[in-house]
C-alpha cells in the first residue's frame, strides 16, 4: 500500500474555513486564485494528525527514464555547467498509476520548452525519473540514489501527499528544493521544513467553490443534507475534514461519513449506505479508481442524489472516456484550464490538445508548475546552489501555469480552484460564473 497514516481523526480542529481562494479580476474576468503570501481569512492553519515518514527499507534501482531535447544553446552569462540533472520518482505503476503518467508529461514537456530556448545557465536539462511503484518508501530510496548516485542538481516532488511526504525528510537532509505538485494535506507544511514548495491546492480548500456556490442559491433551494464518503488516506481525509467544517459551518447536515480503503474494489456497499441516508449531495474524497467505483455503484443501484462531486477524477480525459455516459453530471475539481490567464497555461493546453487529441489534464500543468518555479529560481539567482533557490523563492513572487505565486512561509502556494464536469463528450466549467461553460448540474 502506498498510503500508510496515523490519524487523530475526530480531534480536528474547530476552525471555520471561509474563502481559501481570492477572487480576482482578470482576463476571464472574476476566477478564484491564490496569489497572497499568506492563507487568507479563515483558511486553516493546523491540524491535529500526525505524518510519519516510513523508513528506508527497499533499494531500487531501475533504469532512468530521461529526456533530453537537442537544442541550439546561447552563450549563458554564467556558464555553470554543460547538462544540468533534474531528479524525480512518480506513480508509473501501482494504485496511482492514473495520475502519474501525467506528472511524467508536465515535467518532461518544461526540460523540453527549457532546452528549447538554451537551457539554464547555459546547461541543458536532463530528467532522471524512475518509477516509484506508488510506495512511499520505494520512492524515499530512489530520491536517496537521485541525490547521492545520480548527483542531481534538482529535484521535483513524486504522486500523493504521504510520498512527499515520506520525501520531505530527504529534501531538507540533503538542502535540495522540493516543488510538489500533488501534495495537499495542510500536515505537509507544518513541519517546519524550509525547502518544500506546493503548487497544488489544500485538500481542506476543495470543498471551498461547493459551498461558495451553495450560498448562491435562494434558501430555500440549497442542499439540506450531505454525504462524505473517502478513501482512508491522508490527502482524502483532509479534503473530508475540510467538507465536513463547511458543511457544520453552514448548517448543511452530515447525514454519511464514512472512510473506505484505498484500495476498494467494489463500492457499491458504500453506496447504498449514502442512499439509505438519502443525502440531497454527495462530497466524495477520491482518487481516480475509486471515482469510476463509486460512479459506477450509482449506476449499478440506479441512484443520484441532487449532485454529485468527487475529487480528482473528473478532470482527467479518461474519466469520460472510461464511464462514458454515466461521467455526464459528476462534476469535480479543475486548477487548471485554457481561459485561465497565467504563464503558458494556452500554450501548454494546445501542446497537449494537438498531441493527444483532448484537452489535458490539472496533473500535467502541476508538473509543468513545478518546473517553472525552479526555472525562475535558478535565473533569478544565476545559480544552483539550492539554499539559495530556497532563500529566492520564500521572498519572491513565481509564475506559472496554474497561477502567481508569493508562497507562504511554510511553503504553501494557492492556486486557481474552479468545478467542471463532463457534458456530451467534454469537460467543460461549471464555477465560477464568469468561466462558467454550462450549468451546475443542480437538480431542484
Amino acid at each position: 500500500m502506498a498510503e500508510e497514516k496515523k490519524v487523530d481523526r475526530r480531534s480536528f480542529l474547530s476552525y471555520a474555513i471561509t474563502a481559501v481562494v481570492v477572487g480576482v479580476v482578470a482576463g476571464v474576468g472574476g476566477y478564484y486564485a491564490g496569489l497572497s503570501s499568506a492563507p487568507p481569512p479563515g483558511a486553516p492553519t493546523t491540524v491535529t494528525r500526525t505524518v510519519t515518514p516510513p523508513a528506508v527499507t527497499t533499494t531500487v534501482t531501475p533504469p532512468p527514464v530521461t529526456t533530453t531535447v537537442t537544442a541550439t544553446a546561447k552563450p549563458p552569462e554564467q556558464p555553470v555547467k554543460s547538462e544540468i540533472l533534474v531528479g524525480a520518482t512518480m506513480s508509473l505503476t501501482g494504485v496511482f498509476a492514473a495520475f502519474g503518467p501525467f506528472y511524467k508529461a508536465g515535467y518532461e514537456k518544461w526540460v523540453e520548452d527549457v532546452n528549447a530556448k538554451g537551457g539554464l545557465l547555459g546547461g541543458r536539462l536532463k530528467l532522471i525519473l524512475y518509477d516509484d511503484k506508488s510506495d512511499a518508501t520505494t520512492a524515499v530510496g530512489l530520491y536517496e540514489k537521485l541525490i547521492t548516485a545520480d548527483k542531481v542538481d534538482l529535484i521535483v516532488g513524486p504522486y500523493s501527499s504521504t510520498i512527499s511526504a515520506a520525501v520531505q525528510p530527504v529534501a531538507e537532509k540533503y538542502k535540495k528544493v522540493l516543488p510538489m505538485g500533488a501534495a495537499g494535506a495542510l500536515e505537509l507544511y507544518q513541519r517546519g521544513y524550509k525547502y518544500s514548495f506546493s503548487v497544488s491546492a489544500l485538500a481542506l480548500s476543495y470543498a471551498v467553490p461547493i459551498f461558495d456556490w451553495m450560498k448562491t442559491l435562494p434558501e430555500a433551494k440549497r442542499p439540506k443534507s450531505v454525504a462524505l464518503p473517502y478513501t482512508d488516506t491522508l490527502f482524502s481525509s483532509s479534503i473530508i475534514d475540510g467538507a465536513r467544517d463547511l458543511a457544520k459551518k453552514e448548517g448543511v447536515k452530515i447525514v454519511f461519513d464514512e472512510k473506505y480503503p484505498v484500495d476498494v474494489k467494489d463500492l457499491v456497499p458504500i453506496v447504498r449506505k449514502i442512499k439509505d441516508a438519502n443525502p440531497d449531495i454527495i462530497i466524495a474524497g477520491t482518487y481516480y479508481v475509486d471515482a469510476v467505483l463509486m460512479v459506477k455503484a450509482l449506476e449499478a443501484i440506479k441512484y443520484r442524489p441532487k449532485l454529485t462531486w468527487v475529487a480528482i477524477a473528473v478532470s482527467l480525459p479518461t474519466f469520460g472516456k472510461e464511464l462514458g455516459p454515466l461521467a455526464e453530471g459528476i462534476v469535480g475539481d479543475f486548477q487548471y484550464w485554457e481561459t485561465m490567464p497565467f504563464e503558458r497555461t494556452k500554450e501548454i493546453w494546445d501542446w497537449f490538445t494537438k498531441k493527444e487529441g483532448s484537452p489535458p489534464p490539472q496533473q500535467l500543468a502541476q508538473g509543468y508548475a513545478c518546473g517553472q518555479i525552479l526555472e525562475q529560481a535558478v535565473k533569478a539567482t544565476g545559480s544552483l546552489d539550492n539554499e539559495k533557490l530556497m532563500d529566492w523563492l520564500h521572498r519572491n513572487e513565481v509564475k506559472t501555469a496554474l497561477g502567481h505565486y508569493k508562497f507562504a512561509e511554510n511553503g504553501i502556494g494557492y492556486p486557481a480552484m474552479w468545478i467542471g464536469m463532463w457534458k456530451e463528450g467534454k469537460r467543460v466549467i461549471v464555477w465560477p460564473p464568469s468561466a462558467a461553460e454550462a450549468p451546475m448540474p443542480y437538480k431542484e
